[in-house]
């Protein structure tokens, strides 16, 4: 419209020209066709040579020509780019106002680009909201092409151009976005997929078709139900429907998906809400990732970390990880029961707060030990228990690393070596013993190869074989030099190689100087692991003392035997069992069997059965600590054997009675005898008591007739005479007339005697003697009929004598006679005293006229008596004779 340019712009025309720009907006071009259309409606429009439209670059601020419309043949090559600091151009787009030159000669500012001919240009901001987008650039070749009302039209045209300019660009961003994406998420390896509400694949990237092994053309419009195993649906629906709802976007959604192989994948998915125009959902979108591999490790590693945790639980030893705090972050059970606190108390906290003070500093000191070191380290901890106990434990403790080299913490093991450090203290001490022991002991000690090489000797088998040093000792071989003739090594040898080993083997060595010791040797071989000997070790007692006193025991067991079988008494040992130990010939001949015959026998078999009850508690009160004699009456085989026994029990070293030994005497013969004696010896005693009778009624016939003839007398002096005849053979009446009575016939009751006889005195001389009083002391003594016919006699005189002199004109008195027994040499003591006038001072018994006096001097010196006469007060006889005749003094 050069010549017909309307200079005046109506609102139809600016109407029908924002029209036609709506109508190229609203079409689905790209941006090129859009400014392509877009220049030739407004080049066509206002009539001009040339109309461009260029988009401004913010990264470059640079002005970018990408499309226009030209009249002519030449134009600017897409992707011109000017800077803003250049020509009209950069102007208006500096100032984002219209810069409009109707001739561009005479402005400097102008930039000539192409030989157009131009001499007019306008170039008017594009804009949208205050950002410049672009410039709109028109040219002319007149002069004062553009007038006001254009310029203002343009303006106008511009503001809405960058309207519709925004929106291409936006359109084309998110297309570029989009393809960019798209291209992103082709490349990735996990899954992109976008559903519509309904669940339908929209959009899946070739990573998800392909691990699903399906094609992404076979999976775009079908629902997401009809690949996922059912478990899963019904969570992805629940998801979906969350996020739908909050619009949140939710991740790690687990879920299981089968592919057309059958083959089970477990996924985890990403929702999120897709929305579409105006921002209203459309969809969801999100990325699946296929962890079956990751789930398979997870549940491999949650498998190991269960064995591991049960073998953490199980190990007896204590375990923990602590972070560089000294935190106890990790344990196990030996921990808790340590610390006798539940995990949950000790998790989290330090070793000083729960551990015993002493075990928890020495804890300490050992990390920090470590924290220094940076390597594991062995240690040895001590720790006293509540109840005194002391438990040792040995530690050994590492530090823990980052990726980057540093500490993060220590895990330690400890183990509970208290019976362990115990068994090393016993072994320690076990050792120091042994070589106490080796060296102090009084066995000899030794090692020996089987070659006969002493390898180890202690200071006991050298001192015992006579030398000065084990290294002298060591140049002996004991295959060629030690043992005497009847005593062969070889056998030691192939005894402890059959057996391995030999108990109590005795042998005879020879010592250094040549004498001989006997020993008694213990050994075992040493062997390899293939059964070969190393050497033999054992122990070496000098039993030479032994050895010679057994041989000396065994002579004296030989003379034992020898005198054993000479005696004409059986003798026999039993043991706790009854059975026979001993049995000597004296045995064999009386018994009828021989030694080994009862070796084959028990002893309860050997003896009569009818006496065996009454033999075996006999025994048995031996065995009980008794000593037993006894006369045994047997009826062996037939035979009557008669035995006096004398069994007594035998102890061992212990003090315990382990056997019997009996002495049984053969008293058959004797026994016999004693009886046809015993009867002799009653048919004796009963003639022998007939004859004391027969002497008692004799003597008093003698009486009698003394007493007749005395009556008749007319001379009172042999009235006397014949009175003390008479009391004579009196006293010795009573003598046999007790031996009469009593049982035994040798002796009798000296005391019942003397008071019989001081009775019958009293009794003959009372009509003139009444006020005489008597008194006795007698102890019970036995007397032979030698002794006691003497004394009586003088009793009777010395009695007689007193009642008939010490008492004269009628005087009162007392007649005393005491009996008893005397410590040796004199052991008895009869004497008889009164309290009358006395004797003379110069009478004598033995130079006395009287014949009563002379008898009794007669009668000691006969029995052999001491005769003692008092004459101090009255007159006291005391007659002591020699040992005490009766012996046992029961015996009567």
């Amino acid at each position: 419209m050069r010549k017909g340019l309307k200079k005046v712009f109506s609102a139809l025309d600016l109407l029908t020209l924002l029209t036609g720009l709506r109508k190229i907006a609203d079409r689905k071009s790209d941006l090129k066709t859009f400014l392509l259309e877009t220049s030739r409606l407004i080049g066509k429009a206002f009539g001009h040579e040339r109309v461009a439209i260029f988009v401004y670059e913010e990264s470059s601020s640079e002005l970018v020509y990408l499309k226009g419309w030209k009249k002519g043949r030449l134009d600017l090559p897409p992707g011109y780019r000017q800077p803003l600091s250049l020509g009209l151009l950069g102007k208006a787009a500096r100032t984002c106002r219209p810069v409009v030159v109707n001739n561009v000669n005479k402005n400097k500012e102008y930039l000539k680009i192409l030989d157009l001919g131009i001499n007019s240009e306008a170039v008017f901001p594009i804009t949208f909201r205050d950002r410049l987008l672009g410039v709109l650039d028109l040219q002319d070749t007149r002069l004062n092409a553009f007038s006001q009302e254009e310029v203002d039209f343009i303006s106008f045209l511009s503001r809405f151009l960058g309207s519709a300019l925004a929106e291409r660009r936006r359109e084309e961003e998110l297309v570029t976005q989009l393809e960019k994406t798209r291209a992103i998420l082709e490349g990735v390896r996990d899954g992109y997929y976008e559903v519509d509400l309904k669940g339908n694949f929209t959009y899946l990237n070739q990573a998800l078709a392909q691990a699903w092994g399906r094609s992404r053309q076979e999976m775009l419009g079908r629902n997401y139900r009809e690949f996922l195993e059912p478990e899963s649906i019904d969570r992805v629906f629940r998801v979906f429907n969350e996020v739908f709802r909050t619009g949140q976007a939710r991740s790690g959604l687990s879920i299981q998906v089968r592919d057309i192989e059958g083959q089970l994948h477990d996924v985890e998915v990403s929702v999120s809400l897709l929305k579409g125009e105006q921002g209203r959902p459309a969809g969801f979108y999100g990325i699946i990732h296929d962890i079956t591999e990751r789930v398979r490790i997870e549940q491999e590693l949650r498998e190991a970390n269960a064995r591991f945790s049960s073998l953490l639980e199980a190990l007896p030893d204590i375990i923990y990880f602590k972070d560089s705090e000294g935190r106890n972050l990790i344990i196990n059970r030996a921990m808790e029961e340590l610390a006798g606190m539940n995990r949950e108390a000790i998790i989290g906290r330090k070793d000083e707060e729960f551990l015993p003070k002493e075990l928890a500093a020495q804890c300490r000191l050992s990390d920090e030990k470590v924290w220094q070191e940076k390597k594991p380290l062995r240690f040895y901890e001590r720790s006293e228990e509540k109840d005194g106990k002391i438990r040792y434990f040995e530690t050994i403790k590492a530090p823990v690393f980052d990726n980057d080299g540093n500490i993060i913490g220590i895990v330690g093991i400890s183990r509970d070596i208290t019976e362990k450090k115990l068994v090393e203290d016993r072994l320690e001490k076990s050792e120091r013993d042994f070589r106490g022991l080796f060296e102090n002991s009084t066995l000899g000690l030794y090692r020996t190869t089987p070659e006969g090489q002493i390898l180890l000797a202690n200071p006991a088998l050298i001192k015992m074989l006579g030398y000065e040093s084990f290294d002298e000792l060591s140049r002996r071989n004991l295959e060629k030099d030690g043992f005497e003739p009847g005593y062969s090594r070889q056998e030691f040898i192939d005894r402890v190689e059959k057996e391995g080993e030999v108990r109590g083997l005795e042998a005879a060595w020879r010592r250094k100087d040549g004498s001989v010791i006997y020993v008694r040797e213990s050994a075992r071989a040493v062997r390899d692991e293939t059964g070969r000997t190393l050497y033999y070790e054992g122990t070496v007692e000098d039993i030479s003392q032994k050895k010679l006193a057994e041989m000396a025991l065994n002579k004296q067991k030989e003379l034992f035997q020898m005198v054993i079988n000479s005696a004409e008494d059986v003798i026999f040992m039993l043991d706790r069992n009854y059975d026979l130990i001993l049995w000597n010939q004296a045995a064999e001949k009386l018994f009828g069997l021989r030694a080994e015959e009862i070796k084959e026998k028990r002893f309860i078999d050997i003896y009569p059965a009818e006496n065996w009850a009454e033999a075996k508690k006999r025994f048995d009160r031996v065995l009980g600590g008794e000593v037993v004699r006894a006369d045994v009456e047997l009826n062996f085989q037939g035979r009557k054997i008669i035995l006096n026994v004398t069994e007594v029990p035998l102890w061992n070293e212990k003090g315990e009675i382990y056997a019997l030994c009996g002495i049984a005497r053969d008293l058959t013969g004797r026994v016999e005898l004693e009886r046809a004696l015993e009867t002799s010896l009653r048919e004796k005693e009963a003639l022998l008591r007939e004859i004391h009778h027969r002497v008692k009624n004799n003597m008093q016939i003698i009486c009698s007739l003394l007493n007749l003839q005395a009556y008749q007398a007319r001379n009172p002096e042999l009235t006397s005479i014949l009175k003390d005849c008479q009391t004579r053979i009196r006293s010795m009446a009573l003598v046999h007339e007790h031996l009469y009575k009593s049982s035994n016939l040798s002796r009798i009751n000296f005391a019942e005697y003397l008071n019989r006889l001081l009775i019958h005195l009293y009794n003959v001389h009372r009509q003139s003697q009444e006020k005489i009083e008597l008194e006795s002391e007698l102890e019970e003594i036995f007397l032979e009929i030698g002794q006691a016919i003497p004394l009586g006699l003088m009793a009777s005189e010395i009695i007689s004598n007193s009642f008939k002199h010490a008492f004269p004109g009628g005087r009162k008195g007392k007649v005393k006679v005491s009996l008893q027994k005397l410590e040796p040499p004199r052991s008895l003591r009869l004497e008889i005293s009164d309290n009358g006038v006395g004797l003379p001072d110069n009478l004598k018994p033995e130079e006395s006229q009287t014949f009563g006096l002379q008898l009794v001097a007669l009668l000691k010196e006969q029995i052999e008596a001491s005769l003692e006469i008092d004459r101090s007060e009255g007159t006291r006889f005391v007659i002591t004779w020699g040992k005490n005749p009766e012996g046992d003094n029961n015996q009567k």
